[in-house]
């Protein structure tokens, strides 16, 4: 969003903005309430924006948690890119090159997606996946499938290649 990137009060690298039919949704990790406030505040004064879900986490920051958080912004931006995940269902932490993401998915290939994508943003060396899975299946249903293997469900680590 430009309106964040042209407020002297807010650092847009460190948030991941959604918006989708005019609402936005602010997703990060920022230095200090001011600039919490301040990024709501010009979401909310964007032409067509017609609500903000503001879920920034206030955390004062050194060089390298801003580091931390840029990295933090830059998946959870490359997750809402992304047209085959519900990146709001994504929980994102980062610190010194590990991103850990948590939440639900609706399917493996999700889990696994949003894994090769976290790998794909610059800064991240390694990516601990602990989403779940939830899959909406009855009892009934149920039946005529496999058994879940215990790999189906784990959380998995992976790196980038060398």
């Amino acid at each position: 969003m430009q309106a964040l990137a042209d407020n002297r009060r807010v650092r847009a690298d460190e948030i991941a903005v959604q918006a989708i039919d005019g609402a936005v949704l602010l997703r990060g990790t920022v230095g200090s309430l001011v600039q919490q406030v301040e990024a709501a505040r010009t979401a909310r004064r964007v032409i067509g924006v017609q609500s903000v879900e503001d879920q920034l986490q206030v955390r004062p920051m050194g060089p390298d948690e801003r580091a931390d958080a840029d990295t933090k912004a830059a998946v959870l931006a490359a997750l809402i890119d992304d047209d085959e995940l519900h990146a709001a269902d994504i929980d994102v932490e980062a610190k010194d090159g590990d991103v850990t993401l948590g939440g639900l998915v609706e399917f493996a290939r999700n889990r696994d997606r949003a894994e090769r994508v976290a790998l794909g943003v610059a800064g991240v060396s390694h990516v601990h996946n602990r989403l779940k899975v939830l899959v909406p299946v009855s009892p009934d249903d149920a039946r005529g499938y496999p058994p879940i293997r215990s790999s189906d469900t784990t959380a998995h680590s992976a790196s980038r290649p060398r």
